[in-house]
C-alpha cells in the first residue's frame, strides 16, 4: 500500500458507501473521491473481490471490505504518526540550532575577554 492519506481517506469513504449499498456508480465515485476513483475502484476489486460494471463498482463480501478498511485506517494513522514525529525531529532540529548559535556567541565573547585580559596583564607588567 502505497497510497496517500487522501487517497486513503477517499477509500474509507467508498467503502462506507458499498457497506451501505452494496453498490456504488461511477458518477458517485467519482464525486466522492474525485481522481482517485479508478485507483481505489481497481484496488477494492483486488483485495475484496468485488465486480467491477460499465456504470460502476459492487461488492457483497462485506468481511472483506471491513477487513479492507481496517487496513486502510491503521495506513492513515500510521501515516499521521509518522509526519507527527517528523515535525517534532523538525522543532527539535531548530532548538538544537538555537543553542549552537548560542554557544558560538558564548565562545567568541569568551575569546575576546581572554584576549583583552592578555593585553591588560601585558600592558601591567611592562609598567
Amino acid at each position: 500500500m502505497n497510497e496517500s492519506k487522501r487517497q486513503l481517506s477517499a477509500t474509507v469513504k467508498i467503502i462506507d458507501i458499498l457497506l451501505e449499498q452494496k453498490r456504488i456508480s461511477n458518477d458517485q465515485g467519482t464525486s466522492v473521491s474525485g481522481g482517485y476513483w479508478f485507483d481505489i475502484k481497481m484496488s477494492i476489486r483486488d483485495k475484496c473481490h468485488a465486480d467491477i460494471y460499465k456504470d460502476g463498482l459492487s461488492c457483497i463480501f462485506q468481511e472483506s471490505l471491513l477487513s479492507y478498511k481496517e487496513k486502510c485506517i491503521d495506513r492513515i494513522s500510521n501515516i499521521e504518526q509518522q509526519e507527527h514525529e517528523s515535525k517534532l525531529d523538525e522543532k527539535y532540529k531548530l532548538v538544537n540550532i538555537k543553542y549552537v548559535k548560542r554557544a558560538y556567541i558564548i565562545s567568541i565573547i569568551s575569546i575576546i575577554t581572554s584576549i583583552v585580559s592578555m593585553i591588560i596583564s601585558a600592558i601591567a607588567i611592562a609598567r
